[in-house]
Order: structure tokens, then sequence, then C-alpha cells
């Protein structure tokens, strides 16, 4: 066996400046930047250990003096060495981060180069910037259309299916990927293999273009870093410019969509140096680190166990190294625990939240297994903290449990963000007859109407029929009667003539007309009642407005009316329809205050309450932020609990899935005209709740609950 530790396969190039060497490991396909001396130093040592195995080599150069052990570890780590390290064999296989090379793209970038003048030539580039100025100074100029639009954005993102919303994303990144790929082999380097990155269950296209650390200047090396981040930028201007241009709903929705994956998440990963990805890599490059998250880590390290008496010898680099290893720790906290919410938030969605909650807690568990693992590694002095005091040892990691406890325990504000609908609070409803034809409507949504107008006529044809026949009877017995009258007057004067007096003294009756005429009165008596009750039906035919104000639509006018996308500014049913009570047919408000209904999830119906703090945006008001209070909170009525008591202990978790609603008005910066009450009611705003503060152990606490389903 050689008597050499490093591996002979290696090849090292030499970087502009003499200082720096690349070394390219062919079978692990991978590339590193590393200073000349540092490389010419684990060479000489390597010299000093001959006719050894190389585990006893290797067990020898970690046994040497503290900077060249660190080197070794590092050259051991990065596979440099004959014997490879543990933790680089047994590495950890995570199913968050999935690689699947599929082929080269070198071919693909080769044909695109002669088209990449388009993007990266120092004229297209300003032309680029020019553009995203220029148009965000238009974005800012319509603020008011593009913030009023962002409500509606959430719901049209809502409304795409799963696979449109990923198909997005992924071409979106496809296109910055390929710009890496295009800029790298301008600058002549060669393209590695593209592939699928499953990065927390969301395929990513991956291009390798490692390659590119052979490039002598740093800003070369920098440009084709940057060069997928100028692509995803291109396309976020021509979003914005469609934006600007377009004056179809669908068409402007979908641009800001571009501009949210390209511009939002390029930011917020790609560009942003505390991830891995293109900003990690060129702030390495210009800070001259061969391993920026290595060295950062090991700053830190050597601040907690140096004595504070020797920190005055720390430079400025290293104290920026802290900070920079502090900022990307806390960075990377906040965002697993965004992405583990979204996981939760999207399985609760597809029914799937215990089996996603079951993974990410054994994920958790594996974490703080990890932690403990170190923590008892500190507390005893092994590994790298040999060499620290017991008294400080023992010292951080009782102050970092005590931070840890505290955090758990300090109340903690929360906030719910739910969808509030705008509501005119003085309202009087109206309703159609039971049954009828609407021959008339005389209003419409946003007309000024007074008290006792008519608003629509309504006929019934059963009840004029019935109507006809009621006064033709009456008229009949009114005929009869008068007949009856007549007769029985004459009758009278005869009987009184022809009657001899004896028969009138034996007290003989005589016929008696009078007794017709009593009975066709009394049926006249009812038909007119009748008349009268049917006329009374037939005034009510027509829709009167019971107050002043302006007219709006009803609230089940989304359920009930067909063709409101077509007029939504007619009232439905309209002329021709057949008239229905079981629905309002309009409401009337009568004064210009409005509030606010929220729509709550019943978690939370202990910690909503009357004077609970709300603010939220109007779409259309100057993006100005409103605030205001919880004035009403509705009961809780479960559909589950008319149900016997083994169906609601078997639905246990049904409650948590209902709604009720909490109302706020709105406060008197709010003032409008009553005839912008139409076009405010309904309108759908951006809310936020404060709940009380708590600590965060009872929503972990809660959580775990949850999961076991206690």
């Amino acid at each position: 066996m050689s008597g050499a530790s490093l591996r002979r396969d290696l090849h090292v190039s030499p970087l502009s400046g003499d200082r720096d060497l690349v070394v390219v490991d062919d079978i692990g396909g991978r590339f590193a930047r590393i200073k000349k001396a540092v490389w010419q130093g684990l060479r000489e040592q390597n010299r000093s250990t001959p006719n050894a195995s190389s585990g006893d080599r290797h067990s020898d150069a970690l046994a040497t003096s503290n900077g060249n052990s660190q080197l070794w570890q590092q050259a051991d780590e990065a596979g440099w060495t004959e014997s490879r390290s543990a933790t680089r064999l047994n590495a950890a296989f995570s199913l968050l981060s999935i690689r699947v090379p599929i082929a080269s793209i070198d071919p693909v970038a080769r044909r695109l180069v002669r088209w990449s003048d388009l993007v990266f030539s120092l004229k297209a580039v300003l032309f680029w910037f020019a553009a995203a100025i220029i148009g965000i100074f238009m974005i800012l100029v319509r603020w008011d259309s593009w913030s009023g639009s962002i409500p509606t954005l959430s719901a049209y993102l809502q409304s795409l299916r799963p696979l449109t919303v990923g198909a997005i994303f992924v071409v979106t990144k496809a296109i910055h990927e390929l710009g890496h790929a295009i800029a790298c082999r301008r600058l002549g380097s060669r393209c590695g293999v593209a592939g699928i990155w499953v990065l927390c269950l969301m395929p990513c296209p991956y291009v390798d273009v490692t390659e590119v650390w052979r490039q002598p200047n740093a800003m070369r090396r920098a440009a084709v870093m940057a060069a997928g981040i100028m692509a995803e930028g291109v396309l976020c201007v021509l979003a914005i410019w469609v934006w600007i241009l377009s004056g179809s709903t669908e068409v402007q929705l979908a641009a800001m969509n571009i501009v949210l994956v390209c511009g939002v998440s390029t930011i917020l990963f790609n560009a942003n140096p505390l991830m891995r990805y293109d900003g990690y890599f060129i702030l390495s490059d210009l800070v001259d680190s061969t391993n920026l998250r290595t060295e950062a880590r090991r700053a830190w390290h050597r601040v907690l166990v140096e004595p504070v008496s020797r920190w005055y010898r720390l430079g400025v680099r290293e104290w920026a190294m802290m900070g920079y290893h502090i900022a990307a720790a806390l960075y990377r906290v906040v965002l697993t625990l965004a992405i583990a919410a979204m996981l939760l938030s999207l399985a609760d969605r597809w029914g799937a939240w215990r089996l996603a909650a079951t993974l990410l807690t054994f994920s958790a568990m594996r974490i703080v297994w990890k932690k403990v693992t170190g923590g008892y590694f500190m507390w005893s002095g092994k590994g790298a903290w040999a060499s620290v005091s017991k008294v400080r040892r023992r010292g951080i990691l009782l102050a970092t449990i005590a931070l840890m406890i505290a955090g758990l325990c300090v109340p903690l504000p929360r906030y719910r963000h739910v969808e509030g609908v705008l509501r005119c609070r003085d309202t009087h409803n109206v309703y159609l007859p039971l049954r009828g034809t609407i021959t008339a409507v005389n209003a419409e949504v946003g007309t000024r109407v007074r008290s006792g107008q008519v608003l629509a006529r309504v006929a019934d044809a059963e009840l004029a029929l019935e109507v006809i026949a009621t006064s033709g009877q009456a008229r009949v017995l009114e005929h009869r009667s008068r007949v009856a009258r007549l007769a029985s007057l004459q009758s009278g004067r005869v009987s009184s003539a022809s009657t001899s007096p004896s028969s009138r003294q034996h007290g003989k009756p005589s016929v008696a007309p009078e007794l017709h005429w009593d009975v066709l009165d009394a049926a006249l008596n009812s038909v007119s009642a009748k008349r009268e009750e049917l006329t009374n039906r037939q005034r009510s035919l027509e829709v009167v407005s019971p107050v002043d104000g302006v007219v709006l639509p009803s609230e089940d006018l989304a359920m009930a009316q067909e063709n409101a996308h077509r007029n939504p500014m007619e009232l439905f049913p309209a002329v021709g329809h057949a008239a229905s009570d079981r629905i309002t047919w309009c409401r009337v408000a009568s004064s210009n205050r409005m509030q606010l209904s929220l729509a709550m999830d019943a978690s939370d119906q202990h910690d909503v309450h009357v004077g609970c703090d709300v603010r939220f945006r109007v779409p259309g008001q100057h993006a100005k932020v409103f605030r205001s209070t919880v004035s009403a909170v509705s009961p809780l009525h479960a559909n589950d609990m008319s149900e016997n008591a083994d169906s609601a202990n078997a639905n246990s978790n049904a409650v948590d899935q209902q709604n009720y609603q909490a109302v706020c008005d709105l406060p008197n910066s709010f003032d409008v005209p009553i005839e912008s009450i139409p076009r405010l009611e309904g309108l759908r705003c951006e809310t936020v709740v404060h709940l009380s503060p708590r600590p965060a152990w009872r929503d972990i606490w809660q959580a775990v609950c949850d999961l076991i389903g206690v």
C-alpha cells in the first residue's frame, strides 16, 4: 500500500494569483478550492507519516497539533484521504432531500449559448435592470390596484389545481437552472448532469455546474452563480409588464403569481446567503472562504470554548463568522417551522393531518436526540469539549437549557389570519310573496329608495281568478238580496190586505220572504269579507321598501342567482320568474355603517372574545390598515351535537372543523357615502385577529393531545 494518506487520484489545478488551488475529485464529482499554503502543509504532513497503514496514519494525523488536526479532519470529511471517516460512510439519508440525476445538460446549454446575449450581455443586463426599475415604479403608482388584487390572488391560487401550481413552480425553477447551465457554458466550462431534486417533498430541477470552480476569476464564478437569479429576474420583469399592460383579470392574476414565484422565492431562498444556495456560494467566494458554513461554525465554537480574557485575540473575521452562524441557524429554525406548518396545512386539506404530524414528530425526535447526545458530550467533556473546563462546559449547557425553558414559558403573541367579509350593519330584509310571478321590478342594486316605495309587483293568476269569482258571487248575492227585500215588502202589503180579521185573530202565520232576505244578507257578508281578504292579498303582491335607504343584494344572492356573473346589479328573481318567500329578495341599507364578519375556526372559540384586537385591509382603500375590536361572537353549534353520545365520541375531532362567526364594527375613519355601500358589500378583506398571548409549551401540548386523540 502506498505511503501517502491523501488520495493519489485527486487533480490539483492552480487558480489566478498563485494563492489558491482547486482540488478536483473526479470519482466523487466534486470540486473544492483551497489555499496553496494549506495544501502544501497537508502534503508535507502526509510525507511525514510513511510506512504505516491508512488507519494508523489517519490516527497519527489527528493526534498532531491542533491546527494540523483540524486540517486533516477537513480533508477527511471532504473525502481526500484513503481512509474515509465514519460520518461520511454512514451519512444519513433524508427523505426531505433526494437527488435523482437524469442526463447531462451540456448539449442543451451549448446550443442555447448563442441566444444568451439577450439576457447575459452587458447591454441586456442594463436593459432588464432599467425595465425592472420602471416596472416597480409603475406598480407603486398603481399600488391600490396591486394591493387590492392580493385577496383575489389568494382565492385564484386556491382555485388552481395542485398539479398546476407545482407545474408553474417547476417550470420557473427549470428556467433558473437553465440560466446556470448557459452561463457556465458561456464562460467555457462544461455543464454536468441535470435532474430532479426532491426538496421538502417539492420536486425542483437542479443542474451540476461545479466545474465552474475551475474558473480563475472570482467574478466569473459569481456570475455563473447569479445567472439563475438573473434568468428568474427577467421572467419576473416580463410578468410585471404583462400585469401593467394587460386588461384581463385572469392574465393579471397569472402574472402576479409569476412575480410571486420568481421574485419572493428567489429572494428568500436562492439569493439568500444564509441558505446553501446561489447567494451562499457567491458570498463564500467573495469573502475567500473554502467552506463558509464550516468556518462560521468553528468561529462560534471557538468563542464558546475560548476564555473571555482571550476574546480580544479574535479578529473581525471570526466575529463576523460567528454572527453569520447565529443568523443562519435562526433562519434555518424559522424556515423549518414554516415548512412544517405548510406540510401540516396541506395534509389537513387532504385529510392526512395525523400521518403528517406523526412523520414530523419522528423527525423532531431525531433532531432532539442528536442535540441531547451533543449535550451529553458537552456535559461529560468528550469530543471537541475535552479541553474546556468543567465549570464552563456545564455552565453553558445549563444556561442553554434555562433559555429554552424560559422560551417555552414566556407568553408569546398569537395571530390568526382569517378572511373577513364586509357587511352593512343596518339592513332590513325584503321578501317576495309566497307564490306568483314577478311582472315588474322598479329597483336594482344601488338604487336610492324611500319608505313605502314599490320595488316590485307580483301577479298571482290563481288569486286573480279567485278574486273574480268572489266578486261575481258577491254581485249575485247582492242582486238576490235586493230581490228578496222587494219581495218581502210586496208580500207584506198583499198579505195585510187579503187576510181576514178572523185569520188574524186565530194567529195563522203567513209566508215570510224576509227569512230568505236574512240568509242572503249573511251569505253576502261572508263573501264580502272573503273579497276584502283577497283584496288585501292582492295588495300585498306589491313589494315595498320598509325604510329609506339603498337597495342591496340578498345575502343568498350567490346561491340563488344563476346569472350573477353576467349582471350582478340586477335583483333576482327578475321579471318572469316565480316568486318565493324562502329567501330574502333584497335588503335595504338605512345607514352607511358597516361591520366585518369573520369566519373563525372552532379551535379558537375560547381565545376569541369581545374586545380582541382586529386589523384588516380593505382593497381599494390605499392599502391602509384599519384597526378595530371584536364586538360580538356567535355561539358554536356543532352538527354532531344532536347525535347520540357514541357517534359524538367517535367524531371527537368534528367539532374542531366547525366554524363560528365573530363580528367587529368598522372604525369611524372608514367613512364612505351610503351610495358606495353596494360596491363594498360582500368584499373580502385580509384580516388578522390578535389572540391573547400564550406560552409555546401549551401549543406543543395541545398538538400532542390532538395527535394522540385526547
